[in-house]
């Protein structure tokens, strides 16, 4: 989605911020020569955008379950389809689609 900010609300963010938004959905017409079909574009403009006080380091693993990744990397050890052992605990329910489940834990 695009986001237009306008005076104060400039740099307020860099990029990975999580920030909320709170704008007003405006639509932004095409001009020139475009593809037939939607006449036009749409954009937030920012009223206000807050900075979401997460810092990376909360994002980091507990120790409890960095030594669950150990075990399993330990039994492991000697199977080289470690990815295709995880990918198949994505969605179980959901048979087959391998090359997808492995691209998405990727």
């Amino acid at each position: 989605m695009k986001i237009r900010a306008t005076g104060l609300n400039t740099r307020v963010c860099s990029p990975g911020d999580n920030i909320t938004v709170t704008g007003v959905f405006m639509p932004q017409p095409f001009f020139g020569f475009r593809a037939p079909g939607l006449t036009q574009d749409t954009y937030l403009e920012a009223f206000l955008i807050n900075k979401d006080k997460i810092s990376h380091g909360d994002h980091l693993l507990s120790d409890e379950l960095m030594e669950q990744v150990a075990n399993v990397r330990g039994t492991c050890e000697n199977d080289h389809h470690i990815l295709t052992r995880i990918a198949e605990s994505i969605c179980p329910e959901i048979w087959g689609m391998s090359e997808v489940k492995q691209a998405l834990l990727l």
